[in-house]
């Protein structure tokens, strides 16, 4: 069984309380730096531009950000 701990407080203490937040926010994506589409070399010179699957998600395809939380 869990002893409940008595907090008692005297006229003039300071109390404390601790909190935090984040909120969600839009970073442009590391990866193709908001351009939504990424170059690719091949080992033999060829380069082929795909569209940025690291902040594509799912059916929206490449947005060009990431959307973080701070």
């Amino acid at each position: 069984m869990m002893q409940e701990t008595v907090r008692i407080y005297n006229v003039g203490d300071k109390v404390w309380h601790a909190a935090f937040k984040s909120i969600q926010v839009e970073k442009p994506c590391i990866v193709c730096y908001g351009e939504k589409q990424v170059t690719v070399i091949l080992g033999n010179g060829d380069r082929v531009v795909t569209p940025c699957d690291y902040c594509g998600k799912g059916f929206d395809g490449a947005t060009g950000v990431m959307r973080v939380y701070e």
